[in-house]
């Protein structure tokens, strides 16, 4: 910019936050094909079964944004699933929504996919998140409530006894689950009967679990001590994520939110509605880069 004793500069810095946008499926298993074997100790063949959605399982979507579910109202086909690896689909299953697999996609009998069906595709990735505090543990007794107000958490590991609930208040509530080496019996998360995570008609809860271990490729699924347990009629407003994680969901499950984990097992009776509002909700730490509410300053040139 001409000025009268010569030319003026100005360089502007930008700095940009990186975020990735995961939430795009009603259930997705990260993990790649091959890597999960039968299972002596309790007789279950998950060599097919990356992602397993047991028997009279239903999925579907809804926007949190119109009001809650309402299987009359306020429910759509946007129920998306897929996995890396296999799919497997139990008898009765009803998928509102399309059904994506790296490698096959198995089906009992009776099942309905209203979507589109595809295997053998590309592998989707997903982003390591590695978390910036420790925390300690979370402990919810048997028929207490935790209530969290909008803000970020961190915690080793969660548990909440039967009957138990969390309740969010004033916006999202984040939870970093960051763990110690899994070894043993010991889980990230554990939840008994009749738990509940996060309540209608918003789902405001996001939970990152830990995913910057080791290679978890390399390892079975520990369907007897999986990272995340949860036991029948458990109930999540909300969404989970863990690329290194496996899930496991007792009967009668309900999801409102999305589930990304290393493996899930949803079952009987699951019902899993994706929320279409939580499609462009953000996580940190990927490769995706785009301008948000960053920060800009002005840097006076040396010479």
């Amino acid at each position: 910019m001409p000025i009268r004793d010569g030319i003026a500069q100005a360089h502007l810095e930008v700095v940009l936050d990186r975020v990735s946008y995961p939430y795009r499926w009603a259930a997705f298993s990260a993990i790649p094909n091959g890597i999960l074997r039968w299972d002596p100790v309790v007789s279950v063949d998950r060599a097919e079964k990356e992602l397993w959605l047991a028997s009279d399982s239903v999925v579907d979507s809804f926007d949190s944004g119109v009001g809650p579910y309402d299987p009359m109202s306020n429910s759509g086909a946007h129920g998306n699933v897929g996995a890396n690896g296999d799919l497997t689909i139990g008898a009765n299953g009803n998928i509102h929504g399309d059904v994506r697999a790296g490698n096959g996609i198995y089906e009992g009998p009776g099942v309905t996919v209203n979507g589109a069906k595809d295997s053998q595709v590309a592998n989707v990735s997903f982003s390591t998140v590695t978390p910036g505090g420790t925390g300690s543990e979370l402990s919810v007794a048997a028929n207490q409530t935790l209530n969290l107000t909008a803000g970020t958490y961190y915690y080793t590991t969660m548990r909440f006894g039967d009957g138990a609930s969390l309740t969010t208040s004033g916006g999202l509530v984040t939870i970093y689950v960051t763990g110690p080496p899994l070894a043993g019996t010991n889980s990230l998360v554990t939840l008994g009967t009749n738990v509940t995570l996060g309540a209608p008609p918003r789902p405001q809860l996001q939970i990152i679990l830990k995913s910057d271990g080791p290679d978890t490729q390399s390892d079975d699924y520990d369907s007897v001590f999986p990272n995340w347990i949860a036991g029948n009629n458990f109930r999540l407003y909300g969404n989970v994520y863990g690329k290194n994680t496996d899930v496991y969901l007792g009967t009668d499950a309900q999801v409102y939110g999305s589930i990304i984990a290393r493996t899930m097992y949803a079952q009987s009776r699951a019902r899993i509605h994706f929320d279409q509002a939580i499609s462009n909700r953000e996580l940190c730490h990927n490769g995706r880069y785009a301008i948000r509410r960053g920060t800009w300053r002005e840097v006076i040139p040396s010479t």
